[in-house]
């Protein structure tokens, strides 16, 4: 009677977040000022079509000092911008994030593939990131 290797599945568990909202800031750069908050959310953040953002500004949660505008407003010197977005994070695997070498140089760890190391991702609650400068 030949004996079969069983290979059993891991039970993968994984860390999620619940849905939230998140803030985006940045304060007028000077070449926005004068401009029209739309034109300005059009030109220089294009992860979306002018017509969200008009949407945003129409119903607040594109605000400037954390004030309700119009699309036509004009933008001044220090003017807020406050973007609410509402963020759905991916799960990702469960297994612990263990430093494997460390010194004045160099940190290696290793963590599960599905942890984001970039700083620039849309996933922040589970990054796994060092910031060395």
């Amino acid at each position: 009677m030949a004996i079969a290797n069983i290979i059993t599945p891991k039970v993968v568990r994984l860390r999620k977040v619940y849905p939230y909202y998140f803030t985006f800031t940045t304060f007028t750069k000077g070449r926005w000022v004068g401009e029209k908050i739309l034109d300005v959310f059009a030109r220089e953040f294009r992860a979306h079509p002018v017509e969200e953002y008009e949407r945003c500004i129409k119903s607040g949660s594109l605000t400037v000092n954390y004030e309700k505008v119009d699309i036509d407003y004009r933008l001044k010197h220090n003017d807020l911008l406050a973007n609410i977005v509402h963020r759905h994070e991916r799960p990702v695997i469960g297994d612990a994030v263990s430093i494997v070498h460390l010194d004045d140089d160099l940190v290696v760890v290793h963590k599960p593939p599905s942890v984001p190391v970039s700083c620039h991702s849309s996933l922040m609650m589970f990054l796994c990131c060092c910031r060395c400068c």
